[in-house]
């Protein structure tokens, strides 16, 4: 191979990874839409230190319709008395696309649900952002209302409404 040979696949080869790099950052930043609406309102730069950590299985994000965002095996949740730090991490990676959420509990409404195939869920809305609910696995709610001493409600009976009134 000559000089020119290498250089062509050089540059063939930088131009083939900047259309997939790109590609790829298209379709996270499309698909964060609503984590990004939620994240104008609780984003947050760090995590709780020294509150408990748990991997969970998915989260839900939707507005009530059939389309929703599936975030799937790479969210992370902590809970202690003052709220719910959500982090999802694609790829294991942190992403400018995905900053983490910390919900206090006196702007969240937890509810109860079964969601499609998900026998039990809890649904979360907010104050700041209420046309998104969020929706966590029954037993990631269940860590979380133990996490933080019941202020989670998950464990009403009825739809907690907190401080946050309507």
């Amino acid at each position: 191979m000559d000089i020119v040979e290498i250089l062509s696949r050089a540059v063939s080869l930088a131009f083939g990874a900047a259309v997939g790099f790109g590609a790829l950052a298209f379709v996270l930043w499309r698909d964060g839409g609503r984590w990004r609406q939620l994240a104008a309102a609780y984003g947050t730069a760090a995590g709780l230190p020294g509150a408990a950590r748990k991997w969970i299985g998915f989260v839900i994000l939707h507005e009530g319709g059939l389309v929703f965002n599936s975030y799937r095996g790479m969210v992370r949740l902590q809970a202690d008395a003052a709220g719910l730090h959500i982090h999802y991490r694609p790829f294991y990676f942190s992403t400018p696309f995905y900053v983490p959420l910390f919900i206090p509990y006196r702007e969240m409404r937890v509810r109860r649900r079964r969601w499609i195939l998900f026998a039990d869920c809890a649904e979360l809305e907010t104050a700041g952002v209420p046309g998104i609910r969020i929706v966590l696995p029954r037993e990631a709610a269940e860590w979380a209302e133990a996490q933080s001493g019941g202020r989670f409600g998950y464990g009403l009976t009825a739809s907690r409404t907190a401080a946050w009134p309507g």
